[in-house]
């Protein structure tokens, strides 16, 4: 039998149908397809002896309306083609659409709904969804029963919007309720002009064209992105059904002072210029603040810290990696960065409103001259952060401090274990408290080798920073600092100026009322002279000097002295020459003056230090073991006329 018909109601084919066919096909059809009108109807029925009824029918239909599942939305102004035969049943459609719950009309143009074999108690369905619309009612469709896996992720339906194009492929059993396990089903969908704000909250993240894959066990969407106008490219994947952790999200981002403003890190101005990429990787756990890594090669980015002197070029290239968590008050856990020489470790947190509260570095190291514990401390908008160095030690003869000059510096509290002034010298258990407004200033208090307590005055200086150190007890800092054992009292009056090179400073000495004994040197002195009582007074209580002044030149290897005096009651000393602090060779030249307290009636018309008359010596050898040489006829010169015999110092 061959029947064909121009247009055919939905309700007519019914009342037609075949009472040999299943009710149960003839009942879905009824329950989906609840209305249409079917043009262009071809069908026919053939019976074979001994053999069911076979039917094939195809169709055009217009004006239907198709219920593809229960629990979802009808499919409405539907038009397309079907058939029916062979054991099998599908539909396409050339036009129609869902409304659905949320976000607006999704067109379906070009879905189709086939039962491979039809017959049995469970048939399989096959579902190809090709789907158009705003984003938002896409998601929403597929939150409806019997998926429901936005839901069960809680995550929003509007977690995305603006404009996409999606295929899905669904299969499933019909015949009876429907389980999420018994669904077989995958999205793939391209979005345009997106955007969001429930990805990463409290950021609007936007894109121009993103592309979307959607499985039973995540949705996951790629490709490049602005995160509050900071350009990204990334990847971020929400895990779907029961049990589904947190989402994640993962890119390459930029670095750059937009990056500092987007996420509310306020570090000192300057301190991060250029632009550069990071990679980040962030984690959006449910009702809970996003948590966030960050890595970077620092390729194309500058960073300094004003207050420590240290920068590096945007050509320099390095390693940072950030940890932290973003929210209300977004705060950084963990910070590593190893670049120009520096090496840091340590946490950051913000001020409520913005502001940067407390940067905590326990590990510091800078080159060959710094390794400390600091804190970057904020003091509010528009002011120069606050360094407070809580221990570690600072070597001077490598130390890279720039050179003095103005500036809106903040504050420096120091408390370190050693401060490194030459191979010999240090000072320990440092505490001062510093300002580099218009440069580096400040007080501070230490031992000398961790014995003579000193005290400290900083300047700024064309060159660098100029210090003076004062103590109570000018012999025990020369006995701590290894340079004279037999010395006691006196008051130490230092000045240390720098002349552009680490470790190279020119200098002025001054010390009252210093008492030496045991003195190898200035007992060969006394005893190439023939000065019997001094000799007593040294190897007894000590010979006393009222004052010792030099000026001097120290450079990392030598101390060259130059016009010092040491003047007492008894004896007068001028040395000018050198030291060396490696080898503690001495190599000087001088005049020795012998009752001084006369003698130096007459030093006016010569140099501090030499009476009218004295003797001209010269002094090599090492502080130990001295050798002295003294020219006696060198008395018999006025001091008047000594510095036209005297020989240049030895260099």
């Amino acid at each position: 039998l061959d029947a064909r018909s121009a247009r055919l109601s939905r309700d007519r084919l019914l009342a037609y149908w075949p009472e040999a066919f299943k009710p149960r096909t003839r009942d879905w059809i009824a329950g989906h397809i609840p209305q249409a009108v079917l043009r262009d109807v071809t069908a026919s029925l053939r019976r074979a002896p001994g053999q069911k009824p076979q039917i094939a029918l195809t169709q055009s239909f217009e004006e239907a309306v198709i219920r593809p599942l229960d629990g979802l939305p009808a499919i409405t102004q539907a038009a397309g083609h079907g058939s029916l035969g062979g054991g099998s049943f599908s539909v396409s459609l050339t036009q129609g659409g869902a409304e659905a719950p949320m976000g607006g009309r999704v067109d379906l143009a070009g879905s189709s709904f086939t039962i491979p074999v039809l017959g049995g108690p469970r048939p399989d369905a096959r579902i190809a969804i090709e789907a158009a619309g705003p984003v938002t009612a896409m998601l929403s469709l597929i939150d409806q029963p019997p998926f429901r896996f936005l839901h069960k992720a809680s995550q929003p339906v509007d977690l995305i919007q603006g404009r996409g194009q999606a295929s899905a492929e669904i299969g499933l059993p019909l015949g009876g309720p429907v389980t999420p396990e018994e669904v077989a089903w995958s999205v793939e969908a391209r979005l345009d002009e997106v955007h969001s704000t429930a990805i990463v909250p409290g950021r609007r993240v936007a894109a121009r064209r993103l592309a979307v894959t959607v499985e039973p066990g995540a949705l996951e969407v790629a490709g490049p992105v602005t995160i509050d106008g900071l350009p990204a490219d990334v990847r971020f994947v929400q895990p779907l059904g029961k049990g589904a952790g947190a989402a994640r999200l993962a890119g390459t981002m930029e670095l750059s002072p937009r990056f500092l403003d987007t996420f509310g890190i306020a570090l000192p101005e300057g301190s991060l210029t250029g632009r550069g990429q990071g990679r980040v990787a962030m984690r959006l756990p449910k009702g809970a603040p996003p948590q966030v890594t960050l890595t970077s090669e620092l390729a194309g980015i500058g960073l300094s810290i004003p207050a420590l002197g240290w920068s590096v070029a945007q050509g320099t290239t390095g390693r940072l990696e950030v940890e932290g968590v973003l929210g209300d008050l977004p705060h950084v856990d963990r910070i590593a960065l190893d670049a120009g020489g520096l090496s840091a470790r340590g946490a950051l947190t913000l001020r409520p409103g913005g502001g940067l509260e407390r940067a905590s570095f326990s590990q510091l190291r800078l080159s060959d001259w710094l390794d400390v514990a600091v804190d970057l401390v904020g003091r509010g908008p528009g002011e120069t952060v606050g360094v407070e160095i809580t221990g570690g030690a600072l070597d001077l003869r490598r130390a890279g401090f720039g050179k003095g000059g103005g500036g809106e510096g903040g504050p420096i509290a120091l408390a370190l274990d050693r401060l490194r002034v030459t191979d010999a010298v240090a000072l320990t258990d440092l505490r001062g408290d510093f300002s580099t407004r218009g440069g580096f200033s400040g007080r501070f208090d230490a031992r000398v080798n961790g014995e003579a307590p000193v005290s400290g005055l900083v300047v700024p200086d064309t060159d660098g920073t100029a210090v003076r150190i004062t103590g109570p007890d000018a012999g025990a800092v020369l006995r701590a600092a290894g340079l004279y054992g037999t010395a006691t009292g006196g008051a130490l009056d230092l000045t240390l100026l720098p002349e552009g090179r680490p470790g190279h400073y020119g200098g002025t000495l001054d010390m009252a009322g210093l008492r030496v004994r045991d003195a190898p040197a200035v007992a060969q002195l006394l005893d190439a002279i023939s000065v019997v009582g001094l000799l007593q007074q040294l190897d007894g209580k000590g010979l006393a000097f009222d004052r010792i002044r030099a000026g001097f030149r120290l450079t990392p290897e030598t101390l060259n002295i130059a016009r010092a005096s040491a003047t007492g009651p008894g004896l007068g000393i001028s040395l000018d020459g050198r030291y060396s602090l490696a080898s503690r060779r001495m190599a000087f030249t001088g005049v020795v003056s012998p009752f001084y307290l006369v003698n130096s009636l007459g030093s006016f018309l010569t140099r501090p230090g030499e009476g009218l008359i004295g003797f001209n010596y010269t002094l090599g050898g090492t502080p130990e073991d001295p050798e002295v040489s003294v020219n006696p006829l060198s008395a018999l010169t006025p001091g008047m006329f000594r510095e036209i015999f005297r020989r240049p110092p030895p260099t």
